[in-house]
């Protein structure tokens, strides 16, 4: 569920989980994703694009995108998808403990 959604409309969930990864990191898997399927943005185009995002959807005045105060926040930066699936997993075991 994303942030926004998990503040809104699942007020109590059992667990809360905040994904995020830095930037360059974030723009770096994007140009890779879009080059796979052509010439594309650069990546300084890209990360200038996800920065601008990230402000707008940060000092948006109704549901600003942020992690909740009790979410478990998941770094992806320096970790592989599975790596990430079991922390997240972890995370879920141990709420339902």
């Amino acid at each position: 569920m994303g942030a926004t959604l998990a503040r809104w409309c699942a007020r109590t969930p059992p667990l809360k989980l905040y994904v995020h990864a830095r930037l360059k990191v974030r723009a770096e898997r994007r140009w890779a994703e879009l080059a796979a399927q052509g010439p594309s943005l650069t990546r300084a185009e890209i990360e200038a694009a996800l920065k601008q995002r990230d402000a707008h959807d940060m000092a948006r005045p109704l549901s600003p995108l942020k992690a909740a105060q009790d979410a478990h926040r998941i770094d992806t930066s320096d970790r592989s998808p599975e790596e990430v699936l079991q922390e997240a997993l972890g995370l879920v075991a141990a709420a339902r403990a």
